[in-house]
């Protein structure tokens, strides 16, 4: 045990090469008092240990090497917060399984790499991550997977690579986040702030809600890079999901739709610009839009969407159809009084094309 019980830090003197300090796999770094503690941004500190904050804020200025363990490698108490730091000028390793003994906070700076299978799984209000805005900060997880089991709040900067999982609920607030790699959302994602989430095209990026993705504030998706279109597919099984505000959300032109799930919109207007294939539900409504909201599907008019299944709405709010379409199976619209409408644009490729199968309007 190391325990910080003072107001001391642990700092660094002289001009040489930066001291570190390990925590190793039996050894606790404990903070027992004071009211804010840190350990130097110039000394490198590695854990595979435990850290434990009874009081106060500990500041680990400059992880270089994190290794978490099967049970509990982090306890913060109540009221209490530890703030880790990746290194900067190398994302700092992490693996293992991360959760914590207490409710207090536990805050992700910096940047940080997946060098083995990562997961997360921290009560509700434990852990958020906000990465500071150098090009560098963030969570790479292009050489191993990083999953998600629990309560995770992220409000600024990056987290790409490869397989990156949801399993519990994600909260994305505050400011610009890039998101990019394989993305699968068992659980819920909330999109609490206005502040578009921009996936990552220099990447390959395809995400896919398989439960509830929800866009509130006004939030939207857009995309960023030079790459291939990002993808987003919301499946049979996931709910796209516009809950309170008269703003309107949006997804972006440059981004490919796909959904065979439900697309729900409580109140403004859902704008989703590049619509590449909509398949009804086998069974129940596709669509759930409240008394003044609206939902607007712009089917992709460099090659037509694909369009097939029965479409119903729970609701008396609009669904508009633009763009280009091409039925691929039997299609039929069974809408209530005054909920859907066609709206083609003027190019000579936008339309309906019930070639490939009949359309039917019930």
């Amino acid at each position: 045990v190391w325990d910080i019980a003072g107001s001391g830090n642990i700092g660094e003197v002289g001009a040489g090469a930066n001291p570190t300090f390990t925590n190793s796999a039996t050894g606790t770094l404990l903070k027992s008092g004071g009211t804010t503690n840190s350990v130097s941004p110039t000394v490198d500190f590695s854990s595979a240990g435990t850290i434990d904050v009874d009081t106060g804020t500990l500041n680990i200025n400059n992880v270089v090497d994190l290794v978490g363990g099967a049970t509990t490698t982090l306890e913060v108490v109540s009221g209490a917060e530890l703030q880790l730091t990746g290194d900067t000028t190398a994302p700092a390793p992490i693996s293992g399984t991360y959760a914590s003994l207490g409710t207090g906070t536990v805050t992700w700076r910096g940047s940080w790499a997946t060098t083995g299978a990562t997961t997360f799984d921290f009560g509700t209000g434990v852990a958020s991550m906000g990465f500071d805005s150098g090009a560098a900060e963030g969570l790479v997880a292009t050489a191993a997977p990083f999953t998600n089991n629990g309560d995770l709040t992220w409000t600024f900067g990056r987290i790409t690579g490869g397989t990156i999982t949801n399993n519990g609920t994600l909260n994305l607030g505050g400011s610009t986040k890039t998101l990019g790699g394989t993305v699968t959302n068992n659980g819920t994602v909330t999109q609490t702030s206005s502040i578009s989430l921009s996936l990552d095209s220099d990447v390959a990026t395809a995400v896919t809600n398989n439960v509830l993705w929800e866009l509130a504030a006004g939030s939207d998706i857009s995309e960023t890079g030079s790459g291939a279109n990002p993808t987003f597919t919301n499946t049979t099984t996931g709910t796209l999901h516009k809950s309170t505000s008269t703003a309107t959300s949006s997804i972006a032109s440059t981004i490919d739709f796909s959904s065979a799930g439900l697309i729900d919109a409580d109140e403004g207007t859902l704008d989703v610009n590049n619509v590449v294939s909509l398949t009804a539900l086998p069974a129940g409504d596709t669509f759930e839009i409240a008394t003044g909201a609206a939902v607007d599907l712009d089917g992709n008019t460099a090659c037509p969407a694909d369009l097939s299944g029965t479409f119903t709405s729970l609701g008396t709010g609009n669904v508009t159809f633009r763009g280009s379409w091409a039925t691929t199976g039997a299609t039929t619209f069974n809408f209530g009084t005054g909920v859907a409408s066609m709206s083609i644009d003027s190019g000579a490729a936008e339309g309906l094309d019930a070639t490939a199968a009949p359309f039917t309007n019930d």
